[in-house]
């Protein structure tokens, strides 16, 4: 490592009062991987819409941040919202959003051997996002985003329960 005096006192004093993150106990997970984003990730309107007509879709309809909504030490929400269809959901409870996911039904279905449109394999219903997320209590406590590709450290500190998608990390 090559660093200035001054920067190589900051690092040792960092290193000397702080712990490393591999001796906290934290896990880091990635985002949410829908498949098909389109149907999934809906802007206000779209929720608003879907609220009014089925107000019990409060329960699966979560803030979403992206990468690039992850600046230096802040996010900035641009008010985009997730379909939060997990393992186990039962659609049927979710007249509007089961309405709003069927016209995309083609795109999400999972692909069979001889498919060429839908998403990848898989034991997922046509209404499930595409991935497993088992950790998806995580995103409603406070936690550290970040984005892995910047040119610039990306991290923000969120205490507003947002989720975040495959762009991002927790």
């Amino acid at each position: 490592m090559i660093l200035s005096e001054i920067e190589a006192r900051i690092k040792s004093k960092i290193e000397s009062t702080g712990t490393p993150l591999k001796n906290w106990d934290v896990q880091i997970n990635y985002g949410i991987k829908t498949g098909f984003n389109e149907a999934f990730i809906i802007d206000r309107a779209k929720r608003d819409e879907l609220l009014k007509n089925c107000p019990e879709a409060v329960e699966i309809i979560r803030p979403i941040l992206k990468g690039r909504n992850i600046k230096k030490y802040v996010a900035e929400f641009d008010e985009l919202y997730i379909i939060f269809t997990r393992r186990g959901i039962d659609i049927d409870l979710y007249p509007a959003v089961k309405e709003h996911l069927l016209q995309y039904y083609d795109r999400l279905k999972p692909k069979e051997e001889n498919d060429l449109i839908g998403r990848k394999p898989g034991s997922y219903k046509w209404f499930e996002i595409q991935d497993n997320v088992a950790y998806f209590e995580d995103f409603n406590k406070e936690k550290i985003t970040w984005i892995e590709l910047s040119d610039i450290p990306k991290f923000s500190y969120d205490n507003e329960n947002y989720f975040v998608e495959a762009t991002a990390f927790i």
